[in-house]
Protein backbone atom coordinates (compact mmCIF):
# COMPACT_ATOMS: atom_id res chain seq x y z
CA UNK A 1 0.00 0.00 0.00
CA UNK A 2 2.72 2.62 0.94
CA UNK A 3 5.50 3.33 -1.86
CA UNK A 4 8.86 4.32 -0.48
CA UNK A 5 9.96 6.99 -3.15
CA UNK A 6 12.83 9.66 -3.94
CA UNK A 7 10.66 10.92 -7.01
CA UNK A 8 9.07 14.22 -7.69
CA UNK A 9 5.43 14.63 -8.47
CA UNK A 10 5.91 14.33 -12.12
CA UNK A 11 7.24 10.89 -11.68
CA UNK A 12 4.69 10.00 -8.94
CA UNK A 13 1.69 11.17 -11.11
CA UNK A 14 3.03 9.46 -14.22
CA UNK A 15 3.18 6.20 -11.76
CA UNK A 16 -0.20 6.54 -10.55
CA UNK A 17 -1.61 6.92 -14.28
CA UNK A 18 0.56 4.22 -15.34
CA UNK A 19 -1.44 1.69 -12.50
CA UNK A 20 -5.28 3.27 -12.12
CA UNK A 21 -5.59 4.40 -15.84
CA UNK A 22 -6.18 8.44 -16.89
CA UNK A 23 -9.58 8.65 -15.12
CA UNK A 24 -8.03 10.40 -12.02
CA UNK A 25 -9.36 13.55 -9.95
CA UNK A 26 -6.70 15.18 -7.97
CA UNK A 27 -7.45 17.28 -4.60
CA UNK A 28 -5.30 19.26 -2.59
CA UNK A 29 -5.55 22.72 -0.82
CA UNK A 30 -4.38 26.29 -2.07
CA UNK A 31 -0.99 26.00 -0.10
CA UNK A 32 0.38 22.72 -1.71
CA UNK A 33 -0.83 24.12 -5.37
CA UNK A 34 1.01 27.21 -5.36
CA UNK A 35 4.49 25.14 -5.06
CA UNK A 36 2.93 22.43 -7.86
CA UNK A 37 0.34 24.07 -10.01
CA UNK A 38 2.27 23.55 -13.40
CA UNK A 39 2.51 19.87 -12.26
CA UNK A 40 -1.74 19.42 -12.79
CA UNK A 41 -3.69 19.09 -15.46
CA UNK A 42 -7.46 20.83 -15.80
CA UNK A 43 -8.62 17.90 -13.42
CA UNK A 44 -7.34 19.40 -9.81
CA UNK A 45 -9.68 20.49 -7.44
CA UNK A 46 -8.29 23.31 -4.64
CA UNK A 47 -9.86 24.26 -1.37
CA UNK A 48 -8.27 26.43 1.42
CA UNK A 49 -5.55 25.44 3.72
CA UNK A 50 -6.14 25.10 7.54
CA UNK A 51 -8.80 23.87 10.11
CA UNK A 52 -11.21 26.67 9.80
CA UNK A 53 -12.13 24.71 6.01
CA UNK A 54 -12.00 20.92 7.37
CA UNK A 55 -15.73 20.98 7.31
CA UNK A 56 -19.16 19.60 5.22
CA UNK A 57 -18.99 23.00 3.19
CA UNK A 58 -15.62 21.83 1.78
CA UNK A 59 -16.74 18.20 1.17
CA UNK A 60 -20.03 19.77 -0.75
CA UNK A 61 -18.30 21.88 -2.74
CA UNK A 62 -15.90 18.95 -3.78
CA UNK A 63 -18.62 16.43 -4.37
CA UNK A 64 -20.36 19.21 -6.92
CA UNK A 65 -16.58 19.69 -8.68
CA UNK A 66 -16.74 15.95 -9.04
CA UNK A 67 -19.94 16.12 -10.95
CA UNK A 68 -18.66 18.94 -13.36
CA UNK A 69 -15.53 16.17 -13.68
CA UNK A 70 -17.82 13.53 -14.72
CA UNK A 71 -16.68 11.41 -12.05
CA UNK A 72 -18.17 8.05 -11.80
CA UNK A 73 -17.58 4.87 -10.34
CA UNK A 74 -14.68 3.85 -12.42
CA UNK A 75 -12.67 6.96 -10.91
CA UNK A 76 -9.64 7.26 -8.55
CA UNK A 77 -9.85 10.20 -6.42
CA UNK A 78 -5.76 11.17 -5.53
CA UNK A 79 -5.42 13.68 -2.33
CA UNK A 80 -2.15 16.20 -2.52
CA UNK A 81 -1.05 17.48 0.50
CA UNK A 82 -0.90 17.37 4.22
CA UNK A 83 -3.15 15.67 7.23
CA UNK A 84 -6.33 18.17 6.32
CA UNK A 85 -6.10 16.94 2.49
CA UNK A 86 -5.88 13.66 3.49
CA UNK A 87 -8.89 13.53 5.95
CA UNK A 88 -10.83 15.69 3.54
CA UNK A 89 -10.59 13.63 0.35
CA UNK A 90 -10.31 10.39 2.19
CA UNK A 91 -13.53 11.45 3.38
CA UNK A 92 -15.34 12.63 -0.28
CA UNK A 93 -13.90 9.64 -1.87
CA UNK A 94 -15.10 7.10 0.51
CA UNK A 95 -18.21 8.31 0.40
CA UNK A 96 -19.26 9.68 -3.50
CA UNK A 97 -21.31 7.47 -5.06
CA UNK A 98 -20.62 4.63 -1.74
CA UNK A 99 -16.74 4.47 -2.37
CA UNK A 100 -14.67 5.03 -5.17
CA UNK A 101 -10.84 4.28 -5.47
CA UNK A 102 -8.81 6.75 -3.42
CA UNK A 103 -5.04 7.33 -2.28
CA UNK A 104 -2.75 9.94 -1.18
CA UNK A 105 0.48 11.87 -2.22
CA UNK A 106 1.65 12.96 1.38
CA UNK A 107 3.84 16.70 0.82
CA UNK A 108 4.45 17.38 4.73
CA UNK A 109 6.23 15.17 6.94
CA UNK A 110 3.57 15.11 9.66
CA UNK A 111 1.59 13.13 6.75
CA UNK A 112 4.62 11.31 5.84
CA UNK A 113 5.15 10.07 9.58
CA UNK A 114 1.64 9.67 10.67
CA UNK A 115 -1.40 11.76 9.31
CA UNK A 116 -2.20 9.68 5.47
CA UNK A 117 -1.99 6.64 7.21
CA UNK A 118 -4.38 4.48 9.13
CA UNK A 119 -7.92 5.20 6.99
CA UNK A 120 -8.90 6.98 9.33
CA UNK A 121 -11.48 10.30 7.19
CA UNK A 122 -13.41 13.17 8.53
CA UNK A 123 -13.82 16.53 8.95
CA UNK A 124 -14.85 18.98 12.17
CA UNK A 125 -17.98 20.02 13.22
CA UNK A 126 -19.59 22.21 15.73
CA UNK A 127 -16.50 22.90 17.51
CA UNK A 128 -15.56 19.11 17.65
CA UNK A 129 -12.77 18.09 15.94
CA UNK A 130 -12.40 15.09 13.33
CA UNK A 131 -16.32 14.52 14.43
CA UNK A 132 -17.66 13.34 10.89
CA UNK A 133 -16.08 10.87 9.58
CA UNK A 134 -15.18 7.76 8.69
CA UNK A 135 -12.98 4.37 8.76
CA UNK A 136 -11.79 3.21 4.93
CA UNK A 137 -7.79 2.83 4.01
CA UNK A 138 -7.17 4.05 1.32
CA UNK A 139 -5.82 1.85 -1.74
CA UNK A 140 -2.16 3.43 -2.25
CA UNK A 141 0.07 6.24 -0.53
CA UNK A 142 2.83 7.66 -1.91
CA UNK A 143 5.92 9.11 0.49
CA UNK A 144 8.84 10.99 -1.14
CA UNK A 145 11.23 13.00 0.75
CA UNK A 146 11.95 15.00 -2.32
CA UNK A 147 8.48 17.06 -1.03
CA UNK A 148 10.61 18.24 2.08
CA UNK A 149 12.26 20.68 -0.22
CA UNK A 150 9.65 23.00 -0.34
CA UNK A 151 8.12 22.31 3.10
CA UNK A 152 8.19 25.53 5.47
CA UNK A 153 10.76 24.69 8.42
CA UNK A 154 7.52 25.46 10.66
CA UNK A 155 6.33 22.49 9.22
CA UNK A 156 9.16 20.11 9.83
CA UNK A 157 9.72 21.14 13.31
CA UNK A 158 5.92 20.68 14.05
CA UNK A 159 5.72 17.21 12.14
CA UNK A 160 8.33 15.68 15.86
CA UNK A 161 5.48 16.11 17.78
CA UNK A 162 4.32 12.85 15.73
CA UNK A 163 7.49 11.42 15.38
CA UNK A 164 8.12 11.73 19.45
CA UNK A 165 4.65 10.09 20.19
CA UNK A 166 5.95 7.32 18.84
CA UNK A 167 9.51 7.55 20.03
CA UNK A 168 8.39 7.98 23.36
CA UNK A 169 4.73 5.73 23.21
CA UNK A 170 6.44 2.88 21.00
CA UNK A 171 9.93 2.47 19.63
CA UNK A 172 12.50 3.21 22.20
CA UNK A 173 15.54 2.72 19.61
CA UNK A 174 13.93 5.23 17.65
CA UNK A 175 14.17 7.21 21.21
CA UNK A 176 17.54 7.08 21.03
CA UNK A 177 18.01 7.60 18.14
CA UNK A 178 16.68 11.12 18.39
CA UNK A 179 18.52 11.53 21.78
CA UNK A 180 21.82 10.83 19.54
CA UNK A 181 20.30 12.98 16.96
CA UNK A 182 21.74 10.35 14.59
CA UNK A 183 19.12 9.54 12.04
CA UNK A 184 17.91 10.55 8.83
CA UNK A 185 14.57 11.70 8.28
CA UNK A 186 14.02 8.60 5.22
CA UNK A 187 14.56 6.96 8.03
CA UNK A 188 12.24 8.42 10.65
CA UNK A 189 9.54 8.34 7.67
CA UNK A 190 10.11 4.31 7.57
CA UNK A 191 10.20 3.85 11.15
CA UNK A 192 6.92 5.93 12.24
CA UNK A 193 4.96 5.04 9.30
CA UNK A 194 5.77 1.04 9.73
CA UNK A 195 4.90 1.57 13.64
CA UNK A 196 1.34 2.91 12.48
CA UNK A 197 0.68 0.42 10.14
CA UNK A 198 1.52 -2.32 12.34
CA UNK A 199 -1.21 -0.88 15.09
CA UNK A 200 -3.42 0.22 12.55
CA UNK A 201 -3.21 -3.78 10.98
CA UNK A 202 -4.23 -5.28 14.62
CA UNK A 203 -6.88 -2.37 15.85
CA UNK A 204 -8.39 -0.50 12.53
CA UNK A 205 -10.85 0.26 14.46
CA UNK A 206 -9.98 0.86 18.08
CA UNK A 207 -11.70 -2.45 19.73
CA UNK A 208 -8.97 -3.47 21.26
CA UNK A 209 -7.60 -0.07 22.72
CA UNK A 210 -4.21 -0.54 21.14
CA UNK A 211 -4.72 1.95 18.64
CA UNK A 212 -5.77 3.99 20.92
CA UNK A 213 -2.66 4.77 22.05
CA UNK A 214 -1.49 6.48 18.95
CA UNK A 215 -3.59 9.42 20.74
CA UNK A 216 -0.44 9.63 23.16
CA UNK A 217 -0.58 13.53 23.66
CA UNK A 218 -3.46 14.21 21.35
CA UNK A 219 -6.16 15.32 23.95
CA UNK A 220 -4.45 17.92 25.31
CA UNK A 221 -3.30 18.61 21.72
CA UNK A 222 -6.62 18.96 20.77
CA UNK A 223 -7.70 21.15 23.57
CA UNK A 224 -5.24 23.29 22.73
CA UNK A 225 -6.40 23.32 19.36
CA UNK A 226 -9.65 24.63 19.91
CA UNK A 227 -8.49 27.54 22.33
CA UNK A 228 -6.36 28.77 19.83
CA UNK A 229 -5.37 28.18 15.69
CA UNK A 230 -1.94 30.29 16.52
CA UNK A 231 -0.28 26.46 16.75
CA UNK A 232 -0.43 24.02 14.42
CA UNK A 233 -1.15 20.44 14.96
CA UNK A 234 2.51 19.13 15.60
CA UNK A 235 3.50 21.81 17.78
CA UNK A 236 0.46 21.34 19.65
CA UNK A 237 0.77 17.64 20.34
CA UNK A 238 4.50 18.46 21.79
CA UNK A 239 2.82 20.52 24.23
CA UNK A 240 0.32 17.67 25.01
CA UNK A 241 3.23 15.22 24.87
CA UNK A 242 4.88 18.00 27.92
CA UNK A 243 2.03 17.44 29.63
CA UNK A 244 1.40 13.60 29.89
CA UNK A 245 5.41 13.20 30.91
CA UNK A 246 4.90 15.27 33.42
CA UNK A 247 1.26 13.56 34.51
CA UNK A 248 2.86 10.18 34.12
CA UNK A 249 5.42 11.01 36.43
CA UNK A 250 3.42 12.37 39.24
CA UNK A 251 1.47 8.61 38.76
CA UNK A 252 4.62 7.34 39.14
CA UNK A 253 4.17 5.35 35.78
CA UNK A 254 7.56 6.66 34.72
CA UNK A 255 10.74 6.39 36.59
CA UNK A 256 12.31 9.75 37.23
CA UNK A 257 15.26 8.53 34.82
CA UNK A 258 12.95 8.11 31.98
CA UNK A 259 10.80 11.14 32.68
CA UNK A 260 13.94 13.38 32.83
CA UNK A 261 15.08 11.82 29.60
CA UNK A 262 11.99 12.26 28.18
CA UNK A 263 11.61 16.10 29.25
CA UNK A 264 15.22 16.60 27.76
CA UNK A 265 14.09 15.11 24.14
CA UNK A 266 10.71 16.88 24.16
CA UNK A 267 12.29 20.93 24.87
CA UNK A 268 15.78 19.39 22.54
CA UNK A 269 12.78 19.38 19.82
CA UNK A 270 10.29 22.31 21.14
CA UNK A 271 10.46 24.91 18.25
CA UNK A 272 7.70 26.78 19.58
CA UNK A 273 8.61 30.61 20.77
CA UNK A 274 7.30 30.17 23.94
CA UNK A 275 8.61 31.70 27.04
CA UNK A 276 7.23 30.44 30.55
CA UNK A 277 4.72 32.74 31.42
CA UNK A 278 2.88 32.15 27.97
CA UNK A 279 2.95 28.82 28.16
CA UNK A 280 1.83 28.80 31.08
CA UNK A 281 -1.50 31.16 30.57
CA UNK A 282 -2.23 28.63 27.32
CA UNK A 283 -2.46 25.89 29.29
CA UNK A 284 -5.12 27.29 31.76
CA UNK A 285 -6.73 28.65 29.20
CA UNK A 286 -7.30 25.71 27.08
CA UNK A 287 -7.88 22.67 29.99
CA UNK A 288 -11.53 23.70 29.24
CA UNK A 289 -11.80 23.05 26.11
CA UNK A 290 -11.00 19.15 27.34
CA UNK A 291 -15.12 18.60 27.05
CA UNK A 292 -14.86 19.39 23.22
CA UNK A 293 -13.26 15.61 22.73
CA UNK A 294 -15.24 13.74 20.63
CA UNK A 295 -14.46 10.70 22.73
CA UNK A 296 -16.11 12.70 25.54
CA UNK A 297 -19.84 13.52 24.04
CA UNK A 298 -21.82 10.76 25.41
CA UNK A 299 -19.88 9.92 28.70
CA UNK A 300 -17.79 12.20 30.85
CA UNK A 301 -15.07 9.60 30.84
CA UNK A 302 -12.13 10.02 28.29
CA UNK A 303 -9.49 7.67 27.65
CA UNK A 304 -6.37 9.47 28.34
CA UNK A 305 -2.92 7.65 26.89
CA UNK A 306 0.19 7.99 29.55
CA UNK A 307 3.53 6.50 29.48
CA UNK A 308 4.88 3.63 31.88
CA UNK A 309 8.25 3.79 30.44
CA UNK A 310 10.46 4.72 27.32
CA UNK A 311 9.20 3.02 23.99
CA UNK A 312 5.78 2.17 25.85
CA UNK A 313 2.60 3.90 26.28
CA UNK A 314 -0.42 2.42 29.04
CA UNK A 315 -4.25 3.51 28.34
CA UNK A 316 -6.49 4.47 31.14
CA UNK A 317 -10.23 6.06 31.56
CA UNK A 318 -10.16 8.90 33.67
CA UNK A 319 -13.29 11.88 34.19
CA UNK A 320 -13.03 15.04 32.67
CA UNK A 321 -12.75 16.96 35.60
CA UNK A 322 -10.04 14.63 37.36
CA UNK A 323 -8.16 14.67 34.24
CA UNK A 324 -8.69 18.65 34.17
CA UNK A 325 -7.19 18.53 37.72
CA UNK A 326 -4.07 16.37 36.68
CA UNK A 327 -3.38 19.00 34.25
CA UNK A 328 -3.48 21.99 36.70
CA UNK A 329 -0.96 19.25 38.84
CA UNK A 330 1.18 19.24 36.24
CA UNK A 331 1.18 22.90 35.03
CA UNK A 332 2.14 24.06 38.57
CA UNK A 333 5.36 22.34 38.24
CA UNK A 334 6.21 23.59 34.83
Amino acid sequence: MINYLNEDLNYIISDIENKYGKDIIYITDDNVYKYYFNNFKERIIVFKHGEDYKTLETVNNIYSKLLEFNANKGSVIVGVGGGIVSDVTGYVASTFMRGVKFGFISTTLLGMVDASIGGKNGVNFNNYKNLIGNIKEPNFIYISPYFLKTLPQREVHAAFGEILKYAIGFDKDLFEHLEKDDITYKDIIYICSNIKVNVVSKDLYENSGERKKLNLGHTIAHAIEKYTHKYVHGECVLMGLYLINIISYLNNLISEDDYLRVKNLLENYNFIDLDKDTFLKLLNNSIEFIKFDKKGIDTNKLDIVLIDKIGNSKLISITQNDLKNEIQKAISLI
